[in-house]
């Protein structure tokens, strides 16, 4: 409905206030709202989940949804490109026609923590013109949200978009993890906390777990290397392996 009120302006102390009025309106449009729902897989539990017999996989699930408060032009195409652990994707382009670039979108992620920063780059491209970068933003404070990302609940949010100057708009996303406790690698604590023997009473031990997102391709041999090897010195000496 139509809201009408009356707003005060301020001039000197000596002149009495002058008044103005004005009529607000809100229109809503259901085209333009943007529903995840349905693309936000969940098991009986909350935690987000597309095949729960398979416990091998940790994932980080981004939805792109929109973009607003930007000039587009309505013959340019825009896409978005997506940096993760490593990984980089880009959206499909799509077009301005109204409001602003939908796209409702998703990306998954392979994620055993919630440590990696995700880099967004907003683009644009025309027809015979080279495309050109509007802005970027990195997100890197999902752990502070590791509570309710372990717990299933989505994380839905506009971020800002920078460019070299100032900010110049806004672009939504919407972010779920998928945890399986199952893949979380366990440590002995007794083991760690038993002495050797055989060493000095005084020594640390270390426990070597696990690597990622090794560049394993060798250019020189043109094959991956299976086979890595972790060497650690402390002060000068090599650690005793033990096995």
């Amino acid at each position: 409905g139509d809201f009408r009120p009356r707003g005060f302006l301020h001039p000197d102390d000596d002149v009495p206030p002058a008044k103005i009025e004005l009529a607000l309106r809100w229109t809503y449009d259901d085209v333009l709202h943007a529903d995840i729902s349905k693309m936000l897989l969940h098991s009986s539990t909350g935690i987000l989940c597309r095949d729960q017999s398979n416990a091998s996989l940790n994932e980080l699930q981004i939805i792109l949804i929109r973009a607003r408060r930007m000039i587009f032009k309505k013959r340019a195409k825009y896409y978005v490109r997506i940096t993760c652990g490593g990984n980089q994707i880009n959206s499909k382009c799509v077009s301005c026609p109204y409001a602003g670039p939908r796209w409702l979108e998703e990306f998954l992620f392979e994620a055993d923590d919630l440590d990696d920063i995700i880099n967004v780059h907003l683009y644009e491209s025309m027809y015979g013109k080279a495309e050109t970068k509007l802005g970027s933003f990195c997100i890197n404070n999902l752990c502070n949200e590791r509570k309710n990302l372990a717990h299933g609940r989505p994380l839905r949010r506009w971020y800002d978009l920078y460019n070299d100057i100032e900010c110049c708009g806004q672009i939504e996303f919407a972010i779920a993890w998928r945890h399986n406790f199952q893949r979380v690698v366990a440590i002995d604590t007794k083991e760690m906390n038993e002495l050797y023997p055989e060493k000095a009473a005084n020594c640390i031990k270390l426990v070597l777990i696990r690597g990622r997102k090794f560049c394993t391709y060798d250019e020189t041999t043109d094959h991956r290397n299976d086979t890595l090897q972790v060497v650690f010195t402390i002060d000068g000496s090599d650690a005793i392996q033990k096995s």
